[in-house]
């Protein structure tokens, strides 16, 4: 008995010499990044180098050849090799898809203003000219959203060592047309026309705001006032949204009654303009355009809609023009002010001025702005937002960028 009190006490003491540790219940997890995604859609890889039971395609290879392919890839090592020719008349129709991430429904509707489809293809011979495909994302009651290949959809600036950059805008698709749903979507499906021999390559979902034209994603303050003559001192400013033209800033928002617009612009030679009507432009102005009737608005029809092209002078003297109806605009507020580069504006526009009666929130309106700099020795210039170089800027709509108005507790943050 003594002995093991005598080994009990040698085992304390040696112990009690040894480092102190904090002992803890449980292990601190790992810090890990957060899984990629868009607003609170996370399943944006679609194909990378895998080819699994989520992808299918046209079997009869009299029509369509598919093989993945090792050492080719833009991203990763592999790649897919498809041959089509519908030329023959073998095969009615030709296509392959994807229901991607294990053919779970995907809820695609809060992002399809801020995403687009993108992926890479590179001619297994010769350099990119066409793509002769179509591509639908269908949905779980087999309807789909179309939209064809064209330039628009090149990203040159992204496109590299032979392979061609495509960004397909989701906004861009004909979801009310065809009725489908963005909010439950089954596949991805790829159709293919005519012939021809590409590699395809990372296809994905990223981020976009908006279609192939420049968009703005305005605030709206429900009942807003705004005191115009105090240069941008009102809070709504501090909360505007924000177009950049050529390094000019210009603020916009919207209450349901009116359109404000302010801006500081960079003019060496500010405030002049002593032209009237169409030659407006020839002298500092603004040129505001929207088109009254959103473009995808659902529900009740409208039978027509009004296109505004109004021309503000920036002078001492202020006036107005509606180009397009060759009338003088009466009712709006602006006010000016030279600054030590230029000049500062802020603008009111009542909204019935645009023929817009009723503001409809989370649509689409045609929306353009342009900046005039000109003075009375014949100088002058001209930059606009959407319209670049584009000759029908002023009489037709389809150029202009657009504009969607969102309440102010919007979050713009993934839009």
């Amino acid at each position: 008995m003594k002995n093991l009190i005598y080994v009990l006490g040698l085992v304390f003491i040696f112990s009690s010499c040894a480092p102190f540790q904090v002992a803890t219940l449980f292990d601190e997890p790992q810090k890990t990044a957060p899984p990629e995604s868009i607003g609170n859609f996370y399943g944006l890889s679609i194909m990378d180098d895998e080819l699994n039971g989520d992808f299918w395609h046209e079997e009869n290879t009299e029509c369509c050849k598919v093989e993945r392919v090792q050492g080719v890839g833009e991203v990763g090592e592999y790649a897919i090799r498809v041959t089509w020719d519908k030329d023959k008349g073998v095969c009615d129709w030709i296509g392959m898809g994807w229901g991607w991430n294990g053919w779970m429904a995907k809820d695609m509707q809060a992002i399809v203003d801020s995403a687009a489809l993108s992926f890479k293809v590179k001619p297994v011979k010769g350099e990119f000219g066409n793509l002769p495909i179509a591509v639908s994302f269908e949905d779980y009651s087999e309807k789909g959203a179309w939209l064809g290949f064209n330039p628009n959809c090149v990203v040159k600036e992204k496109s590299l060592n032979g392979w061609t950059h495509i960004e397909m805008p989701m906004s861009e698709f004909n979801w009310r047309e065809q009725g489908a749903n963005p909010a439950n979507l089954k596949q991805l499906i790829m159709q293919l026309e005519a012939t021809g021999d590409f590699y395809f390559d990372d296809i994905k979902i990223v981020p976009r705001v908006g279609g192939f034209k420049k968009r703005i994603n305005s605030k709206y303050f429900e009942n807003s006032v705004v005191n115009i003559g105090s240069i941008l001192e009102e809070k709504e400013w501090n909360n505007a949204s924000t177009i950049n033209l050529d390094g000019n800033t210009i603020k916009i928002f919207a209450s349901n009654n009116s359109l404000y617009l302010a801006g500081t612009i960079t003019d060496k030679t500010p405030l002049e303009n002593s032209k009237l009507g169409n030659e407006l432009w020839d002298g500092d102005a603004i040129e505001v355009c929207m088109r009254s009737t959103p473009g995808n608005k659902t529900g009740s029809v409208r039978l027509s809609s009004v296109d505004i092209h109004a021309i503000f002078s920036m002078s001492a003297n202020p006036k107005s023009w509606i180009y397009n109806k060759g009338e003088v605009l009466n009712n709006y507020n602006l006010a000016t002010s030279k600054t030590s580069t230029g000049y500062s504006f802020e603008l009111e526009i009542p909204l019935a001025e645009f023929g817009v009666e009723n503001l409809f929130l989370e649509q689409v309106y045609a929306f353009e702005i342009a900046i005039d700099e000109g003075n009375n020795q014949g100088r002058k210039s001209q930059v606009r937002w959407n319209a670049v170089n584009n000759p029908d800027f002023y009489t037709n709509p389809s150029v202009w960028g657009e504009i969607v108005f969102l309440k102010q507790n919007e979050d713009l943050s993934n839009l």
